[in-house]
């Protein structure tokens, strides 16, 4: 009988092998036949990450030296865009200014009575950068290097980090971003202002990197919280909702009904944030005069509102400087 049992339970172990050794002995086989030990294969994969972050700095640094070098060339005592000042401006003179409800400044202009600063996270950001600035001695006067320079870094790094969490190889990463660097003007020009929508596209570009892979309960929490820090940062805070949809349009093969969840946590996140708002309810107001006045009326023929010149596309030549970028992406 014992003799039955005992061969009955080999038969069964034969039958149902433990999948942690078959692991275990296809691994052993593979490093037999690469003629590698597990300490060689350790020591190669270390080798390995170490050169994928070693492109991946390459990635990031790279750029932020070129525009460094590109903004102290350009620019010996102003700055590549008016608005640059304003921004400056309203971060100098402090939370008791840009988190009032009334901006008594603006004469003729809503502000007057019904403020609300709509990119309150980057206005905070820069009297941060100032005020530590003017700790060590350090004038604050134009060109504004180093605030815009941290928010350029923030946004390539943006970028890579999206980048690894789709998959893309760092030698891709890597080439894409010396191409950016050196075939695309228009962008690097964009990139290097000092303005909240260089902040804005770091938080877009993060929020891809989020949606890219993960649970969906990681990509729902992750879009809500950023959407709420989102809608204390740009002027159009709906925009990070766009990016949720269609993600969530890709996922729907997985995630079927239930992904449609990560943009509408992104809506609760937008709304909730302008709720929340210490200039409530004047958020509500000034982001349809932002959001909808704005784009709208001239298409209505309204003159109070001139055309939004910066939605405009690139010219033809423009397009074919960044052709190789195009190239890239598509591969």
């Amino acid at each position: 009988m014992d003799n039955i049992t005992n061969t009955s339970t080999s038969i069964m172990e034969k039958q149902d092998p433990d999948p942690k050794s078959i692991q275990a002995e296809k691994q052993a086989k593979e490093n037999s036949s690469s003629g590698y030990s597990e300490n060689e294969l350790a020591r190669e994969k270390g080798k390995s990450k170490a050169i994928h972050s070693l492109l991946c700095l390459l990635a990031v640094l790279i750029p932020v030296i070129w525009v460094t070098i590109l903004r102290i060339a350009m620019l010996s005592n102003g700055e590549c865009t008016g608005d640059s000042f304003y921004h400056a401006g309203i971060a100098k003179m402090g939370p008791g200014v840009f988190l009032a409800k009334e901006f008594p400044w603006t004469e003729i202009s809503i502000w007057h009575n019904y403020f609300a600063d709509k990119e309150m996270l980057y206005h905070v950001l820069l009297w941060v950068i100032f005020s530590i600035q003017e700790m060590f001695g350090a004038a604050i006067h134009p060109p504004f290097h180093l605030p815009a320079m941290i928010v350029f870094t923030g946004m390539i790094s943006a970028c890579v980090f999206t980048a690894r969490r789709m998959g893309i190889r760092p030698g891709l990463i890597l080439a894409g971003s010396l191409l950016f660097c050196f075939l695309a003007p228009t962008g690097t020009y964009r990139l290097m202002m000092m303005r909240p929508h260089v902040l804005s596209l770091a938080l877009l570009v993060t929020a891809c990197g989020i949606m890219a892979k993960g649970s969906l309960k990681f990509r729902a929490a992750g879009m809500f919280i950023l959407s709420f820090i989102y809608g204390w940062t740009y002027s159009n805070p709906h925009f990070i909702v766009i990016p949720a949809l269609i993600f969530a349009l890709f996922h729907c093969r997985n995630d079927r009904w239930k992904g449609f969840l990560v943009p509408g946590l992104s809506l609760a996140g937008v709304i909730l944030s302008m709720v929340v708002h210490p200039q409530f309810p004047n958020t509500f107001r000034i982001w349809k005069i932002q959001a909808w006045d704005a784009l709208i009326s001239p298409m209505t023929g309204a003159k109070y509102i001139p055309k939004p010149m910066e939605m405009l596309p690139p010219g033809f030549l423009w397009q074919l400087t960044v052709v190789p970028m195009y190239v890239l992406c598509f591969i």
